[in-house]
């Protein structure tokens, strides 16, 4: 199947279901069966990096769901956080009551919450 080009504009709005559906399939049939590459990735450390809100738990789920069907462990780590001294450093970290926290506190709690993994 061949993905054509996305074209922006208002006169090609009404096409993008359509494109959207066509892909849905297509990721949906190779969904049925992992793709060949993927144990190639046994070792590998992979990242998901974005801004917040971005969606990079959602993919990051999707993909180990993907690479674990594969019969590929893996291993699933957050930053901050991962293990359970790690997450209380995370929620230390984004509690909006810590706005005043100094750089230098901050950067010794990731460090810390890092020396956990």
């Amino acid at each position: 199947m061949r993905l054509e080009k996305p074209r922006f504009g208002i006169e090609n709005r009404r096409s993008l279901p359509r494109d959207r559906t066509r892909l849905r399939y297509a990721l949906r049939s190779m969904a049925d069966a992992p793709p060949a590459w993927l144990h190639k990735l046994r070792g590998r450390f992979i990242v998901f990096d974005g801004p917040d809100g971005s969606g990079k738990t959602t993919q990051c789920k999707r993909f180990a769901a993907l690479v674990e069907s594969a019969g590929v462990r893996v291993c699933h780590v957050r930053e901050p956080g991962g293990t359970a001294i790690g997450e209380q450093i995370r929620k230390v970290l984004l509690d909006p009551n810590n706005q005043g926290m100094d750089l230098r506190c901050e950067m010794l709690l990731y460090m810390a919450s890092r020396a956990q993994l």
